[in-house]
């Protein structure tokens, strides 16, 4: 007895092995003579993006069926590395006709040539059987995400399709939803049997897409302890944590073999945990630390890795200032980010794979609003002018830090210089004679970072100069970090 007729959308990522294309259960029914619908699937299968990526190509699910021979049921279900789709329908389709399946947001391999095959499904003793007839249609080329076929060979009867030989490189949608459908070479009858699954066969999860930073490095640097400290409320006072998920997801198809571990790599600038400038991380000194996993360090200080870690584990990465108070050095505030890379095997072979690149980890940040002045002259006919605006009900300390043209290449710290009260202050003469007292100066081109404890939406910084013989003014642009 032959059932209606039926259309198997093969996909696999098997490789030498007898993986065959796949079938599943979601049966695409006809409803009416021009159209093709499928019920709702009641649980989509979870199709693995690695392993689709990772496909060497796909075979013919009833290739290994030889013509006329009735096989076992149990020889033509999908496994595990098999993919498929069944569609019905009753309409036969006529001779010089094209068909038309589409994978939206497939990417083909075009080194491959599918193959369009006739099978019929057979009802005896109460197993499903299959016998494999000869094709009457050929495939002609590639369109985007389409196959396209031409039936050349006299019409393709109400009997099971299978369309297989062909291979996914990837794909841009998150689910697999084949359509299909027949175009007549007469203008007025246009498409036919045409249809889509109302919803997914299968759909798409990356299998690591559970790796992923589940907390963030957010150390708030103390101005009041010199910027050598963290205030309190982070992880302690000379420690913040970024935590590194590692975990991975189950997935019903084309599963990759692994990961068995991860590389963690931290990015950012470490140099103030260097105590004595040697470019090395000593005992002693500050440390970054995932447990007892060696760091593996880059030249600069710039990034510290951690190679071989556990998967399926949430991985604390500690980042310590010295423990020694005499030997810290001044923390900056920067931005962290984080890589994570990692062996595995879909059908081919893949090695260190990036999970992650370059994902936001955190930053450091201080505790109130960060001004730079990144210009301004003085001298005994050059009167600076430096006004803060406090626009809260908060007090809170100055702590600045200045740069004197041809002088300096790199920030020095003037420590905390006053407290602010809320209001305009007037901080010119302050700020200029610590300058000039620390520089051994009288006159001179800075440029200043003021730093507040004070809300950084409610700080503002005029800044400007007065040459006095001439009485002209100059106004300098203020940069809020």
């Amino acid at each position: 007895m032959f059932k209606k007729s039926l259309l198997a959308l093969a996909l696999s990522g098997a490789a030498v092995s007898a993986n065959a294309a796949t079938v599943v259960t979601n049966t695409l029914t006809q409803t009416a003579n021009t159209s093709i619908t499928t019920p709702e699937v009641t649980a989509a299968v979870k199709v693995s993006k690695e392993g689709i990526e990772g496909a060497a190509n796909t075979r013919i699910i009833f290739d290994a069926i030889a013509t006329a021979n009735d096989q076992p049921a149990a020889n033509i279900q999908p496994t595990a590395t098999e993919l498929g789709l069944y569609a019905t329908t009753d309409i036969v389709i006529k001779e010089n006709d094209t068909i038309i399946v589409t994978l939206p947001g497939g990417v083909f391999d075009t080194t491959l040539t599918p193959t369009i095959k006739t099978v019929t499904f057979q009802d005896a003793a109460g197993d499903t059987d299959a016998d494999v007839t000869a094709s009457t249609a050929s495939f002609v080329k590639y369109d985007g995400d389409k196959m396209i076929f031409a039936v050349t060979g006299g019409t393709f009867p109400i009997a099971t399709y299978n369309i297989g030989g062909f291979a996914l490189k990837s794909t841009s949608s998150a689910s697999i939803t084949p359509s299909f459908k027949a175009v007549s070479t007469v203008t007025a009858i246009g498409d036919y049997a045409t249809g889509s699954a109302k919803a997914a066969a299968y759909t798409i999860v990356s299998e690591l897409a559970g790796v992923k930073v589940t907390k963030s490095l957010n150390g708030v640097i103390d101005v009041a302890a010199d910027r050598k400290l963290f205030t309190a409320g982070n992880d302690t006072t000379t420690t913040d944590v970024v935590t590194v998920n590692t975990t991975t997801t189950t997935v019903d198809k084309l599963a990759i073999t692994g990961p068995a571990d991860f590389d963690i790599t931290l990015s950012g600038n470490f140099s103030a945990l260097d105590t004595d400038g040697d470019n090395k991380i000593e005992t002693g000194e500050g440390s970054v630390s995932l447990g007892a996993t060696a760091a593996v360090w880059a030249a600069d200080l710039s990034s510290v890795t951690f190679k071989d870690v556990a998967v399926n584990t949430a991985h604390n990465v500690s980042v310590n200032i010295s423990a020694t108070a005499a030997n810290r050095k001044t923390l900056a505030t920067q931005s962290f980010t984080t890589s994570v890379t990692s062996d595995y095997t879909a059908t081919t072979a893949k090695t260190d794979v990036k999970v992650l690149t370059g994902v936001t980890a955190g930053s450091w940040t201080l505790n109130g609003s960060e001004i730079e002045v990144p210009y301004l002259p003085f001298g005994d006919n050059t009167a600076p002018i430096l006004r803060l605006t406090n626009a809260s009900t908060k007090s809170g300390d100055l702590t600045v830090r200045y740069m004197i043209e041809g002088t300096e290449a790199s920030w020095k710290t003037l420590g905390v210089l006053t407290t602010i009260k809320p209001g305009i202050t007037n901080i010119a003469d302050l700020v200029i004679n610590a300058v000039k007292a620390d520089a051994g100066v009288t006159k001179g081109k800075v440029a200043l970072e003021l730093v507040t404890n004070v809300p950084d939406a409610d700080v503002d910084v005029t800044a400007g100069f007065k040459v006095v013989s001439e009485q002209d003014r100059g106004i300098v642009t203020t940069i809020k970090k």
